[in-house]
């Protein structure tokens, strides 16, 4: 069972939800849709809203009312993949099927 964001325990932990429901949606969420994905008062959304676009973790869209990860976002995730041992994450990773253009359905 799913924790919805409005029950996770700190602000912190609010903003990071919220800052991956922006990153992660299928297309850009508009305030409504964020304020009933994620259950928190309006007043809470706003300000964590506001918040991670000060970081510059998240920008507006005025044209379409919506949100999108940043620049700031970017970064973060650079320095994340900059430090990061692939062959040792890599090794952690279940073994599945290797993948082979072979057996893979055509996209066309």
């Amino acid at each position: 069972m799913q924790t919805g964001i409005s029950e996770l325990p700190s602000s912190i932990a609010k903003a990071l939800a919220l800052l991956r429901a922006v990153a992660i949606a299928d297309t850009p969420p508009s305030f409504s849709s964020l304020l009933k994905t994620t259950d928190l008062p309006k007043a809470t959304l706003h300000r964590l809203l506001q918040e991670l676009i000060e970081a510059g973790l998240i920008q507006p869209s005025p044209a379409d009312r919506c949100y999108r990860p940043a620049v700031g976002l970017l970064e973060l995730s650079y320095r994340a993949w900059e430090g990061l041992d692939l062959r040792q994450t890599a090794a952690k990773l279940p073994r599945t099927r290797a993948w082979s253009p072979i057996t893979e359905p055509s996209r066309s």
